[in-house]
């Protein structure tokens, strides 16, 4: 155990963690007073779980920990069984061994001398899942969870699969391939007297590259641990946190929408990043907002979080597309509710030439021949990119897509949600992928893309039960955009871009062959304007 008491937060480093099998977690400690461990006085506790070595970037990753120490609460840092200086093999995410240690450092916490009894989790991203994830067990003393860039549903809104479509530079590109390294670090020097026999341990670990691949559908294996399956699991209260430009969009007001325990949403303009330090802004303090949330929960203080409007969302506006731009015009709303009684949804249609509100007699009808390079400026939305890369022009794109693009439009526009577009397609081969851009077209002509969907065709009709495409067949599908918040001006247009590829994070998997020649005609639907709920 190492004591860092230089500042005015006690750290206490490599504290031991016992679980019922044997196996010891490591934590560290962050405490508001260097007295706090004689028990003479009772705080809130709270603390973040990941496989991501809480030892190797100190400064980085415990800002958090930091500002709940600073105000009266125990924040702890845990590092999950099988990573970094814990003990054991970590044979894959989110398993039932890891969440089940979840609940035993829960109960350790809160029978601590210096605890009150109430514990609290937050994190982001694979911290935010495990949040969820270990509140559905429902141990008796977690009364709060802060999860930030998350998702309900492990499979199609994951890092792993969108629409059915693996998303390769994630699971093979980046994450994927990151932690096979990771898991086979030993862990800190001074951190435990069984080093040798510890790193023995985590370098027992498979890489969990071979389940993602193993299970390419929606099978029990992604309905462990995801929400969707049962919303009524969680009772702690909820602060759910995201962002427009992050990979895990979907899941906010959806989750927001079906959780029955106290509950609150905020969504930013943000990508993969935390809010207060976003390269892409307006920026807010998160911390802070986190801190309210716990002290509420966790400590019995009457500071209001609780009486303000439950969902807070930042509303999009129309940029110059640039890859590296700061800032998103727009602006922040409060809304008491979820679906909005005021939201209302819009059918829109894809004619012979145009994207129009009014039918079109004769559908349009349009093929393209398949390129797989096509998305390079689509961006990054955030989950395992170490680079924050914004949608560049998507004129780029735009000559390799069937277009629909409707007339300039007279009045703002708002949609909020998640849209769906409806296409008839055929392709030329058993296995299809369907990209779907939505467009914001300025009067210059630069084009924004406002958000995406990717439907891999022989998931049409089932992510449990995927059939093969009878080339030259049509079928009419339906592809699920990513939820957004966004505000077409007067003068712009809206446009539908449709493609065959999304390079490079997604393919369609179980496929020998990829199409050459992809057709569309149909007609489409638009995201609830303004602020309708989605459809999943």
């Amino acid at each position: 155990m190492t004591v860092d008491a230089t500042s005015a937060v006690h750290v206490i480093r490599h504290v031991v963690l016992p679980m019922a099998d044997g196996v010891t977690l490591s934590a560290d400690l962050y405490l508001p007073h260097a007295d706090a461990l004689a028990g003479r006085r009772r705080y809130p506790v709270a603390f973040d779980y990941y496989p991501y070595r809480k030892d190797d970037a100190l400064t980085r990753l415990t800002r958090m920990h930091r500002v709940l120490a600073s105000r009266g609460i125990v924040a702890a840092r845990v590092d999950v069984r099988g990573s970094g200086s814990s003990g054991g093999t970590a044979t894959d995410e989110y398993s039932p061994q890891e969440l089940a240690d979840g609940s035993e450092v829960i109960a350790w916490l809160a029978a601590q001398p210096w605890s009150n009894g109430r514990v609290g989790m937050w994190g982001s991203s694979y911290g935010g899942f495990n949040s969820l994830q270990v509140a559905m067990c429902r141990p008796p003393a977690l009364k709060a969870i802060c999860p930030m860039y998350f998702t309900d549903n492990r499979y199609t809104d994951d890092c792993h699969y969108k629409g059915g479509s693996m998303q390769m530079m994630f699971d093979v590109g980046t994450y994927g391939l990151s932690m096979v390294a990771m898991n086979a670090l030993p862990p800190s020097p001074d951190a435990r007297d069984d080093w040798a026999k510890t790193w023995d341990e985590h370098l027992a670990a498979e890489p969990w590259l071979l389940n993602w691949i193993g299970h390419q559908t929606y099978d029990d294996y992604w309905k462990h641990g995801s929400l969707c399956e049962d919303y009524g699991a969680v009772g702690a209260a909820t602060c759910l946190i995201g962002g427009w430009r992050d990979d895990y969009a979907n899941c906010n007001l959806r989750a927001f929408e079906h959780l029955r325990c106290p509950k609150k949403v905020i969504v930013g303009p943000w990508g993969h990043s935390w809010g207060d330090v976003a390269p892409l802004g307006p920026r807010i303090d998160i911390t802070h907002e986190i801190a309210r949330f716990f002290e509420h929960w966790l400590g019995d203080v009457d500071n209001g979080v609780m009486d303000e409007p439950p969902i807070t969302i930042y509303v999009q506006h129309y940029d110059p597309p640039a890859s590296r731009r700061s800032h998103t015009t727009g602006e922040w709303r409060h809304e008491a509710e979820w679906p909005l009684a005021r939201g209302q949804e819009r059918t829109f249609h894809l004619t012979r030439s145009a994207f129009a509100a009014v039918a079109d007699r004769e559908p349009g009808q349009a093929s393209i021949a398949y390129h797989s390079n096509v998305g390079t400026t689509f961006g990054l939305f955030g989950g395992s990119s170490a680079v924050p890369i914004q949608p560049a022009d998507q004129r780029l794109e735009d000559a390799r897509s069937l277009l629909w693009t409707s007339a300039p439009l007279d009045a703002p526009l708002e949609i909020l949600g998640a849209g769906r577009v409806a296409l008839r397609v055929s392709a030329t081969t058993d296995v299809a992928t369907v990209v779907v851009r939505l467009l914001d077209v300025a009067p210059d002509s630069a084009a924004a893309l406002v958000t995406k969907g990717v439907l891999n065709l022989i998931h049409r009709d089932s992510h449990e039960r995927p059939s093969p495409l009878e080339p030259g067949r049509a079928y009419d599908v339906e592809v699920p955009l990513e939820a957004t918040s966004w505000v077409f001006a007067p003068g712009h247009a809206i446009r539908i871009a449709v493609t065959g590829a999304d390079y490079p994070p997604s393919v369609a998997v179980s496929a020998p062959v990829q199409p050459d020649r992809c057709r569309g005609w149909g007609r489409a639907e638009s995201p609830r304007a303004p602020g309708g709920s989605a459809a999943s």
